[in-house]
């Protein structure tokens, strides 16, 4: 783990296109490597600075296995593989793009550093997707990114944990849920994405699905929802889980565009968890409010308590721990909850503590 008192902020870039070569810059604990022939990437992130081993944040061995796909008036193009799009690696405000182009559409895949609130340097980024209609002709055009996710698949992990739940079959999110994010979680690192926007309330993706990568692979587009369905597709893949953004389609205008953002990371609980919706049309949603006055919650006997449930129900503790403190922090950033600063400092102690333990 990286000591939080280090203050060094920075990324690494390794831009590499196979055959064609490679460009090497080392300088952080991000690394992102750009595959220009499969139109794939590959993250990385500094777990131990003493041997300078670099963990992936998800499958590596083979990256094609986490790609884009665009669906063009009914037609759906894997990008990377399609013969419609041209793939090229360029830089777009000095950041690192993946771009696909068609006779009609363009779509930049950009990376930018991100560097999260609790976090001691850069620890992750943001993608933001901008597919532009070029062509002379309105097109509906939706877009889907599927992530080959492995951190969680260890024997007795939870595979997948949002704000609200723990996930070990198969989910199908949607973006308007006030789900937040999800975790896969590792031993030396963990993935956090997004699900809301933490920075504004752009659009969120129509629906998040959770489910066996070979299924959602195997589909050119949507794979049909069984609630509860394992992880497994057997005999081809046993505990192999993916996560699959969906931006439905929607009418593109000639000359006009869409920019979807995503967001990956190590893991920040309480600045994803800023993330809010817009409110619903004709109300007002309360805006957080810090007191000035005493701490408002007893941090040592939520623990206690917490404790106490997790040994009567034979749950893990610091899952259970980190799922009852986020629902504190929802309560605050809904406005339904006043807290101070002492609360809010003892909260990520507490979420710190429980995310630490073995």
């Amino acid at each position: 783990m990286i000591p939080r008192k280090l203050t060094v902020f920075f990324i690494a870039f390794l831009i590499t296109a196979f055959s064609l070569g490679a460009a090497e810059n080392l300088s952080g604990f991000l690394r992102l490597i750009i595959h220009e022939r499969t139109g794939s990437f590959s993250l990385y992130y500094l777990s131990d600075p003493a041997t300078m081993r670099y963990e992936p944040m998800f499958n590596a061995s083979d990256p094609s296995t986490s790609f884009l796909s665009v669906s063009v008036n009914g037609r759906i193009h894997r990008l990377g593989k399609s013969k419609s799009f041209k793939t090229s690696y360029d830089r777009v405000d000095g950041n690192p793009a993946l771009v696909f182009e068609s006779s009609s559409l363009r779509i930049s895949e950009v990376f930018s550093p991100v560097k999260t609130a609790n976090s001691p340097g850069v620890n992750g980024v943001r993608i933001n997707i901008h597919v532009e209609n070029i062509g002379d002709h309105r097109a509906n055009v939706g877009l889907r990114m599927l992530l080959d996710t492995h951190l969680g698949e260890t024997r007795g992990m939870v595979p997948f944990i949002t704000n609200s739940q723990l996930i070990e079959n198969e989910r199908l999110i949607q973006g308007l849920s006030g789900e937040r994010f999800w975790l896969s979680i590792g031993s030396r690192v963990t993935l956090m994405g997004s699900i809301l926007n933490p920075l504004n309330r752009s659009k969120p993706p129509d629906f998040v699905h959770i489910a066996n990568w070979k299924r959602l692979n195997d589909v050119p587009w949507r794979l049909r929802y069984f609630e509860g369905r394992s992880l497994n597709n057997i005999p081809y893949s046993i505990g192999d889980s993916a996560v699959c953004y969906y931006y439905e389609p929607a009418s593109l205008e000639s000359g006009k565009s869409f920019t979807y953002t995503i967001f990956l990371t190590t893991e920040d609980i309480a600045w994803y968890s800023n993330a809010i919706l817009p409110p619903p049309a004709g109300s007002a949603r309360k805006p957080p409010r810090i007191t000035e006055d005493g701490p408002r919650i007893n941090v040592a006997a939520l623990e206690e308590s917490i404790l106490a449930e997790a040994a009567e129900k034979e749950e893990d503790a610091n899952i259970l721990a980190l799922l009852r403190l986020q629902a504190v922090l929802d309560q605050f950033i809904a406005g339904e909850i006043q807290l101070n600063e002492y609360d809010l400092v003892e909260i990520e102690k507490s979420i710190d503590k429980f995310r630490n333990r073995k």
